[in-house]
């Protein structure tokens, strides 16, 4: 069994927003975290996350409070960014096999 699995921001999104919480997410997060499985991210993700945090407090989506808590369980997901060359090559095959416009969702 793989010890890492990677994810993309909408899904923390999913476990940070309020308004976007799904039972089946949660029930994923609480699995991984049994499980001890190490949850890493491509290195675009830190930003995305952040920047929808606060464009979400801007925007009075959340109440500043709500945006400094949000913000804190983030950080303390402790999800870690990877990268190198030959995830790039990885991106870049799977968006051709699935024929997408985009790697940095893969």
């Amino acid at each position: 069994m793989n010890d890492k699995v990677c994810i993309d921001a909408s899904l923390a999104l999913i476990w940070l927003l309020p308004a976007e919480q799904d039972e089946t997410a949660s029930i994923m997060l609480r699995k991984w975290d049994e499980e001890g499985m190490e949850i890493i991210t491509a290195p675009l993700f830190h930003a995305e996350v952040t920047s929808v945090l606060r464009a979400q407090v801007y925007f009075e989506k959340l109440l500043p409070e709500e945006g400094e808590e949000a913000f804190s369980v983030y950080l303390e997901m402790g999800v870690k960014s990877v990268d190198n060359p030959e995830i790039q090559r990885k991106a870049w095959e799977l968006t051709k096999r699935f024929n997408l416009p985009r790697t940095y969702d893969m």
